[in-house]
């Protein structure tokens, strides 16, 4: 279906904003405030926590901008990126005829 939801009747559309959600709820680990344990001997366990988490996250968002950018949008900008660079305005075209 190309109308942005699954045919079980799930919005694709709200399934991004729910996940952000959870990511943003996870993000407040009060379950490892009292935890003093290391991981690997030196990595205290809520930033390990918090290091999986930004991995996540912009594994999520990388997802989402792949999924849901707009392709007719885009497209100028990638003509754009692979044509020429514009002219200086500076330099302009020389006239052969001032010179002496």
């Amino acid at each position: 279906m190309s109308d942005g939801s699954w045919q079980n009747g799930c919005d694709m559309n709200r399934v991004p904003w729910l996940i952000l959600l959870l990511l943003v709820a996870v993000h407040h680990d009060f379950w490892f405030w009292n935890d003093a344990s290391l991981i690997g001997g030196w990595v205290p366990v809520g930033l390990a926590w918090h290091v999986a988490l930004s991995i996540v996250a912009a594994g999520f968002w990388l997802l989402v901008v792949r999924t849901a950018w707009p392709v007719k949008e885009g497209a100028p900008l990638a003509k754009a990126a692979s044509s020429s660079p514009p002219a200086d305005a500076t330099t302009g075209p020389k006239d052969e005829g001032s010179s002496k």
